[in-house]
């Protein structure tokens, strides 16, 4: 019965899945550098800009959009000229 019990408690915690959330990942970092692809968690080169959470990651793109190409945005995270300079928009689960 104890056994039961602790299953019964652990098993919504597996089956939670997080909610997407959209970020800018530096290029040249994640890709040349880290090799992660922007797939790691927050850090220096990959930053979460919006507290908001999404149920699907085509959702989450649709309404982080309009604020990753505001002005305020892409003057703190451009996209180029060159890939040095270039940051990336996107949705994960990885907060």
């Amino acid at each position: 019965m104890k056994y039961l019990l602790i299953i019964f408690f652990l098993i919504p915690n597996f089956l939670q899945a997080k909610d997407w959330k959209p970020f800018f990942c530096h290029y040249w970092t994640a890709f040349t550098i880290e090799q992660d692809d922007c797939k790691g968690n927050a850090s220096d080169y990959k930053v979460y800009f919006t507290s908001s959470t999404f149920s699907s990651k085509e959702i989450c793109m649709a309404n982080a959009e309009p604020i990753a190409n505001s002005s305020e945005m892409l003057s703190k995270y451009p996209d180029g000229p060159g890939v040095e300079d270039a940051w990336i928009f996107g949705c994960d689960q990885n907060w």
